[in-house]
């Protein structure tokens, strides 16, 4: 069985409905925002917001992926690298909601021979995706284009907004504050496994997450090292804006 590279992204439950570069969302720093220390009240009511209906609110996420590899085969010192970007723009605006999702992947031709050697799967692709919603009696109406750039509609139970709460990797008490970090870290986080740093805002709001993780492997002949780079800011805003129109 073939392994895969790229997007092994580590916000994989984000990735699952998402993926993108740095167009639509600009600079995405969350490493610089200084989280504020919050109770376990405002914890909990300030992640409990993304489940309301009415909530209001943007978000951005980047996620840069980049995988550096190594190997002497074919009697030659190989070395190459592959990146993969994923950027979102989401608003809900009460009832109507707007996802921009874009994905780039590149991987250099040294790469491709050293993935291809590992038997790792890999895919190049730069796409760009938007979908809307509108909720109204328990359902929501998605917007999606065709492939010949025609908008329909469809009927679904859940919204389209990504849960942001499937990053958080347990409950306030197996938190703690982390001046160095300007966060909440999980207490028994594992340095070689990738966790989220959560930082709330001087209102008790969730304002930014952040994660940072490398990863190396030896395999024989070969050299593989990955690095998961996670920013992803809130505002508590949202621009009015229009459904597309159903031909």
């Amino acid at each position: 069985m073939k392994g895969r590279v790229l997007l092994g992204i580590t916000a994989a439950a984000l990735v699952a409905v998402m993926c993108v570069g740095f167009s639509g969302c600009g600079r995405v720093n969350a490493e610089s925002v200084r989280g504020e220390k919050v109770t376990e009240e405002q914890w909990n009511s300030a992640l409990e917001y993304f489940t309301e209906d009415n909530a209001v609110y943007t978000f951005s996420f980047i996620e840069q992926e980049t995988v550096e590899a190594y190997a002497k085969i074919f009697g030659e010192e190989l070395s190459g690298k592959a990146t993969g970007i994923v950027t979102v723009k989401a608003i809900k605006n009460g009832a109507t909601e707007y996802l921009k999702r874009d994905e780039k992947c590149q991987v250099d031709n040294d790469c491709k021979k050293i993935l291809e050697a590992m038997n790792m799967e890999y895919e190049e692709y730069d796409r760009t995706n938007e979908t809307y919603s509108s909720y109204r009696d328990g359902k929501y109406t998605i917007y999606r284009q065709d492939n010949d750039g025609k908008w329909g509609t469809y009927i679904a139970s859940s919204s389209i907004m990504p849960n942001l709460t499937s990053l958080v990797q347990g409950t306030y008490n197996e938190y703690e504050y982390s001046e160095d970090l300007r966060g909440y870290a999980p207490k028994n986080r594992d340095q070689y496994a990738p966790y989220y740093i959560l930082k709330f805002n001087s209102e008790g709001r969730l304002s930014a997450i952040y994660s940072n993780s490398k990863s190396t492997k030896l395999l024989d002949r070969y050299e593989y090292k990955a690095s998961s780079i996670l920013n992803l800011v809130v505002e508590y805003q949202a621009k009015n804006f229009n459904l597309p129109t159903v031909e």
